[in-house]
């Protein structure tokens, strides 16, 4: 298995460090990607077989923002855009899949999560993170059938967190 990557990024600093803003793009060549294909024996069992698609490539981009503000809330917002394609590959079921989209590659992620914190005293603080988390659908074979996919799911997260500083 081989990879050629390139990626191109830029992290920022605005308005005395209250703005980040952050960007990359990148494109990835596989060369003998190794893929992993469950398949049915003859006796009605099931086995692993690993096999080398000839050539696939990914390429996206990811954007961020973290802003904290005068008010306390820190704000972070994240977007993940993800194309994937097998270019030639036949797979261990001798089926052409060049064109599909490589497994577990979602094309869309999203993030977006607030977190405000007050102290507490002198020496400890308390934070509440709430957070929200997309992904698009997802493939588990590289035949993209839709029957063995993951429907793209939304994930809501909430988190309280006391901390107490190291006192020397």
């Amino acid at each position: 298995e081989f990879l050629t990557a390139y990626e191109v990024g830029v992290k920022s600093r605005w308005f005395d460090r209250r703005l980040q803003l952050n960007a990359a793009a990148f494109i990835y060549d596989h060369t003998d990607l190794q893929v992993q294909t469950l398949l049915e024996t003859a006796g009605g069992g099931a086995q692993i077989v690993t096999t080398n698609a000839a050539e696939a490539r990914n390429y996206g981009v990811e954007l961020e923002a973290v802003a904290r503000t005068a008010a306390r809330p820190d704000v972070v917002c994240s977007v993940a855009l993800l194309e994937t394609e097998y270019r030639d590959f036949i797979n261990a079921d001798v089926i052409d899949v060049s064109g599909n989209a490589l497994k577990r590659s979602p094309e869309l992620r999203t993030n977006t999560a607030i977190k405000y914190t007050v102290p507490v005293g002198d020496v400890s603080s308390l934070s509440l993170l709430c957070e929200h988390q997309y992904q698009s659908r997802i493939y588990l074979t590289e035949t993209n059938e839709s029957v063995l996919g993951q429907e793209g799911y939304h994930n809501l997260n909430a988190r309280l967190t006391y901390e107490r500083d190291q006192i020397s």
